[in-house]
Formats: C-alpha cells, structure tokens, sequence
C-alpha cells in the first residue's frame, strides 16, 4: 500500500470464488497485543474504481453488524471509522455484500488501520493534570508566564 495514497490498493473477491450467502465475503483476523482497555477504533477504507460499478456492504465487526447497505460510489473514496471492544484478543472484520445479485456487488477494501483507544480513568487524568501543573510551575517559578496552554 502507498502510505500517502491509501486508496491505491485494492482487495476484492475473485470471482472464481463460489459466493455463499450469509457467508462470503472480505474477512479479517487481527491478534491484537494485551491493551488495557481492550478497547480500538478501526477505520476502513473502500474505493470502488471507475470502470467498475457501484455497490452496497455491510461491515462487521467482532461478528455483528455495525453498518448496513453502506453505499460505494465509483472513484470516490468512502471511509468509515468505528469503536468496537475486543474481548478474546482477535479483531475479527468482515465486510460483505449480503444484497448481492451478481460478481459486480462483491465487496471491495483499500485500507484498514486499527487503533488502541486509551482508558480514560481517574487515575490517569489525575497524573495528566498533575504533569501539566508541574511543567506550568516550573514555567512560572522561573519567571516565565504562560499566555496559552493547549
């Protein structure tokens, strides 16, 4: 994959596959390392070419649904970002098109990116606002002023 042009990949169906319904479709497994709020935001990108038609999937995510009949247009990038928890350690994606009717309304991916979402808890605020107090002190005692924090 380009790394300035996620769209420039392309995973799709072959079309030698037998299509199953309920069942085909583009499948992910990822092991994820031990994060503590067990928690990811995964974003998906999907580009339908231009000399392609266009088509609907659905996306799910740790075996349900969390979008339906999402509608790809031909050369227009769609992107969609969803928070899932992941609690067994595996990120499993699929996206499929259970609406299908022939080869041209398989489903199709560009790009994936995962990422861990912090646990937001008391005690990690507490030491975020704590660093932030010490660094401003330090700013102030040695004379400085702070016009702006952000």
């Amino acid at each position: 994959m380009n790394a300035t042009d996620a769209a420039s990949s392309l995973y799709y169906m072959d079309t030698a596959n037998t299509y199953i319904k309920g069942t085909s479709g583009i499948k992910y497994a990822f092991d994820l390392p031990d994060i503590p709020n067990k928690v990811v935001q995964v974003t998906i990108g999907m580009k339908v070419p231009s000399s392609w038609g266009n088509r609907n999937v659905d996306v799910q995510l740790e075996g349900q649904t969390v979008d339906s009949n999402v509608a790809l247009t031909k050369n227009v990038l769609t992107q969609k970002t969803y928070t899932v928890e992941v609690t067994d350690g595996e990120l499993d994606l699929t996206v499929a098109s259970t609406n299908r009717q022939s080869a041209g309304d398989d489903p199709l991916l560009n790009d994936i990116v995962v990422k861990a979402l912090p646990a937001y808890t008391t005690d990690l605020l507490t030491a975020t606002i704590d660093t932030e107090k010490t660094s401003m002190d330090a700013v102030t005692s040695a004379g400085g002023i702070i016009l702006m924090r952000v």
